[in-house]
């Protein structure tokens, strides 16, 4: 199992750079970076979706959830995947608005919570 964690890594390595932070800390244990390895694998290759359309997903959510490791990560595949700047600007002031909105219902909702949805 060691072996195939260690050319996992080296296939997630050539696909997506440097390894998301949690498949770093999977390492030590094959059976878990297996897994996790695989679905990524699996969530980022193929399927309906365009890489460009995969990754303007990936760089919203990861601005959306404030995870600076991921928006660096997937700023640059979204570059190689042919993204200009000011595309790039355009899907993160997308995921801004979408997170600003979150905040602003929630807090709406404490302020009135008779309000409808």
């Amino acid at each position: 199992m060691v072996d195939t964690a260690a050319a996992m890594k080296e296939i997630l390595e050539e696909r997506f750079g440097e390894l998301p932070a949690v498949l770093r800390l999977l390492e030590a244990e094959p059976g878990a970076f297996l897994t996790e390895g695989l679905r990524r694998f699996r969530r980022f290759s193929g399927g309906k979706l365009t890489a460009r359309e995969r990754e303007a997903a990936a760089i919203g959510a990861s601005a959306a959830l404030q995870c600076p490791h991921c928006i660096r990560a997937h700023v640059a595949k979204g570059r190689e995947a042919g993204f200009s700047d000011e595309e790039l600007a355009e899907v993160l002031r997308m995921a801004a608005t979408m997170g600003e909105s979150s905040i602003l219902s929630w807090g709406v909702r404490a302020l009135a919570p008779t309000l409808e949805e």
